[in-house]
């Protein structure tokens, strides 16, 4: 291209030459008021790592072989839990060894990037077609944006696929709920599993503190001491409000989240009457425990899924009673138990408002079991 303003001339000097696979070029002329050239801007694009990026977005995950997971348990040496005398070095071994069960015990399954579409059950074959007419008409209407017989046309596609999308779901949907007759349970699985359950994101994206935004993925922990204080303080905040004495006359402060780990009960605070004696777990216990459990995807810090305790239940009823009873002998309730997982919940009003959410508290599964049992 030439960038003379006197375009009765021109040279090499007035051209770019560009050849390479690996890269894109755009380029356009701009005037300046020092120069009879226009002056040229080069914008270079990377075909290779735009590449890269877009594969870095596809997540791959783990399948959990079951089989695998439940051969090492029923292999495990519970003797070795027998032969350590201090509960909490007891559980800690066992629950280090799951997490290696779980690992050895899962493969990672690589998505395909190219890997198409799966076709809707209910898309017939006359809206696959008027699909791709669609997806071909809009990328000649970008080519062409100023054609206006295309855009017509494009835009009558576009009204005859949506009214195809249509017809084909309710044909579809009304045969399979009519094999619903009598069935309500399968009849308003099928609804739901079509309308969704309503749930909105509950992510937290921002908060205000301090009458300042917070972003939650710049400052996690920020935010997270910030919750904690939040909610040890409720108490003693409506305490106040009622002019009663604040709960920090009756327990430990609790001013972040580091200071959890110091709640835990020595043994030699406790006196004579605080022990429970001649008391002893059975197997029959913990089975009956394990039962009780509601069958939810829930776990505690642990990271022990009701799902692997309830497939496995004889494995961890024999590994799991001799530990209870360790546990009551020696008048230890282990640590790991006694941590959880505070998760802040949304109730209503402003999302940024850190008054407007509640905490729940996710439990280790295995101190409900032990909770049951006494």
């Amino acid at each position: 291209m030439r960038t003379r303003k006197n375009f009765g001339g021109g040279s090499c000097i007035d051209h770019v030459f560009f050849r390479t696979p690996k890269f894109g070029l755009d380029s356009k002329l701009e005037s300046v008021s020092f120069s009879d050239h226009k002056c040229i801007f080069v914008n270079f694009h990377d075909f290779a790592l735009t590449k890269n990026n877009k594969s870095k977005l596809i997540q791959n995950f783990c399948k959990h072989d079951n089989s695998k997971f439940t051969s090492y348990l029923q292999s495990y040496n519970i003797e070795k839990l027998h032969n350590i005398q201090c509960v909490n070095t007891a559980f800690n071994t066992f629950f280090d060894d799951l997490k290696i069960f779980e690992h050895n015990s899962s493969t990672v399954i690589k998505q395909n990037s190219n890997k198409a579409k799966k076709r809707a059950p209910w898309a017939s074959s006359d809206l696959v077609y008027l699909s791709k007419q669609k997806e071909k008409l809009y990328k000649l209407q970008l080519k062409r944006p100023n054609d206006l017989g295309l855009k017509a046309e494009y835009k009558h596609v576009c009204i005859l696929t949506a009214r195809k999308c249509k017809e084909d779901k309710i044909k579809f949907y009304d045969k399979l709920l009519a094999k619903c007759q009598g069935n309500q349970k399968e009849y308003w699985k099928i609804i739901k599993n079509e309308i969704g359950n309503g749930k909105s994101d509950s992510s937290i994206k921002s908060l205000i503190i301090n009458n300042k935004k917070i972003e939650v993925s710049e400052n996690e922990v920020f935010v997270a001491n910030s919750f904690n204080d939040y909610f040890c303080n409720v108490a003693n905040t409506l305490l106040n409000e009622h002019n009663a004495s604040p709960v920090s006359e009756l327990q430990p402060s609790l001013n972040s989240f580091e200071n959890f780990s110091n709640l835990h009960s020595d043994s030699d605070m406790l006196t004579n009457n605080d022990y429970l004696e001649n008391v002893e777990i059975t197997n029959a216990d913990v089975k009956e425990a394990i039962t009780q459990l509601p069958n939810k995807y829930s776990f505690g810090p642990d990271g022990i899924k009701i799902s692997w305790i309830k497939n496995n239940i004889d494995s961890f009823t024999n590994i799991l009673t001799p530990l209870f009873n360790k546990s009551l002998e020696n008048g230890i309730f282990p640590n790991k138990l006694k941590l959880s997982i505070i998760v802040p919940i949304y109730k209503n009003g402003n999302k940024d408002n850190i008054q407007n959410y509640r905490p729940i508290s996710l439990i280790s599964n295995v101190s409900k079991i032990f909770e049951f049992c006494i």
